[in-house]
């Protein structure tokens, strides 16, 4: 019959057996009985079972037992191997968060399972981006798992991904056949922070001579573990490098302060002449942040150049004595005060005052036009010559419809139009004379 040693029937080391060995009575005769073993998969110790004779009966000769107790030794096949995970995680903005390893045996022993463990830093830093830990864990009898939780410290700076480590030794199990596998969990701390390089734009008046300072401003908008750099170059708008602005380019560099600002200087050059605003441009490209997530929110500047220059245009009063005969000519002078940069047209009429077009003057309308530089025009207006003794005579060259194309051009006054005067002088008189009782008017 069997009977438990260290293994037991209890939980299915074996099957309990039992029955008779009959012999014929030959010398060196033998007899067998099998004991039918359990399987299972969990890492233990060798154990034994005992097979146990007893009850010998033999018709009284004398047949006795000499070892009446066999033991069956159990060995054990199974072993267990222990490995570190490797988390990772979000760092967060502020606080602390958990990086959680979890040590595992891929087989249940029937033993407590202990160890030591210890972090060691990477590229992470104990005591700033974690908190140094150590000590003995157990994974409990049948048990396949243990976690063990290390702080990870939270912050707004924008860094790389970094790592740290935990190490495992000094593995008791029991006598069982328990082996590290692999022994060092490494824990990622995924970097969720991100930083922005943003350009402001300029807007100053050009002047009229000289150059005007346009100072561009570039802002690193969170903090940098690392320095970062970028270029910037001036580009063309409406205004163009070498006459309106000097084109420059070069490069800005942040040692990774929150809120730090770099500039540069684009000179503007003044001048006198009336013209629309105009615009060029500062454009950053090539940000370098050593595999940092920095990025370029606003990669442009507009440099607003405001024009400042006016232009007047004037219109001459002409006096003139009108002639007994024939034509006389009034010339009326048409003048802009200041260059401006596209054509500027203008209508012209003249109009009665004490005057009247077809018999004291000859009515004329036109159109004129101010090529780009230009600045004066002049309009010739024919004026009758008589003898008829009158009053002084006036008309007005009227100027209206002043188109400039958008440029700071007006008439003198401000008004929608502007008159010129035409005085025409009488030169012609009458003189009274008696002859005899007649008097008569020559």
């Amino acid at each position: 019959s069997t009977a438990d040693g260290t293994a037991t029937a209890a939980d299915a080391d074996y099957t309990p057996a039992g029955g008779t060995l009959s012999f014929s009575g030959a010398a060196g005769e033998t007899q067998t009985f099998t004991i039918d073993l359990g399987t299972d998969g969990q890492v233990e110790m060798d154990e034994t079972l005992l097979a146990n004779l007893g009850n010998v009966q033999a018709s009284g000769r004398d047949v006795s037992l000499g070892d009446g107790q066999g033991v069956g030794l159990i060995q054990n096949d199974d072993g267990a191997t222990l490995t570190v995970s490797d988390p990772t995680l979000v760092e967060t903005a502020g606080g602390t968060v958990q990086a959680i390893f979890t040590v595992s045996l891929d087989q249940a022993v029937d033993a407590d399972v202990s160890f030591d463990y210890g972090t060691a830093d990477g590229t992470a830093l104990a005591g700033s981006d974690y908190s140094a830990a150590s000590g003995t864990a157990t994974i409990n009898a049948g048990a396949l798992t243990t976690t063990i939780a290390i702080d990870v410290s939270g912050d707004l700076l924008v860094e790389l991904d970094e790592t740290f480590v935990l190490n495992v030794s000094n593995l008791v199990a029991g006598g069982r056949d328990v082996t590290i596998g692999d022994g060092q969990g490494q824990a990622t701390i995924t970097n969720d922070d991100a930083a922005t390089l943003s350009i402001d734009d300029v807007t100053l008046n050009e002047g009229d001579a000289g150059t005007t300072n346009y100072t561009f401003t570039v802002t690193l908008d969170a903090a940098v573990d690392t320095g970062v750099s970028v270029d910037f170059n001036t580009a063309n708008g409406t205004a163009v490098a070498g006459s309106d602005y000097g084109a420059t380019a070069g490069t800005l560099n942040f040692s990774g302060v929150a809120g730090e600002t770099a500039t540069f200087t684009v000179m503007v050059d003044g001048d006198d002449t009336v013209e629309l605003n105009e615009t060029f441009f500062a454009d950053l490209s090539n940000i370098v942040a050593s595999g940092r997530d920095v990025t370029i929110a606003d990669n442009q500047g507009v440099g607003n150049i405001t024009n400042d220059d006016a232009a007047v245009i004037s219109v001459s009063d002409v006096t003139l004595v009108e002639g007994d005969g024939g034509m006389q000519t009034a010339t009326f002078a048409i003048t802009m005060d200041a260059v401006v940069d596209a054509s500027v047209e203008l209508d012209y009429q003249t109009i009665d005052v004490t005057a009247s077009a077809g018999s004291d003057y000859q009515a004329d309308a036109g159109h004129l036009t101010f090529g780009s530089g230009s600045l004066t025009h002049s309009v010739a207006i024919a004026v009758d010559g008589e003898t008829l003794v009158e009053l002084d005579e006036s008309f007005q060259l009227q100027l209206a419809n002043l188109l400039s194309s958008g440029r700071d051009v007006t008439f003198d006054g401000g008004g929608l139009a502007l008159s010129g005067s035409g005085v025409i002088e009488n030169d012609d008189s009458a003189m009274w004379s008696s002859v005899g009782t007649d008097t008569v008017m020559e």
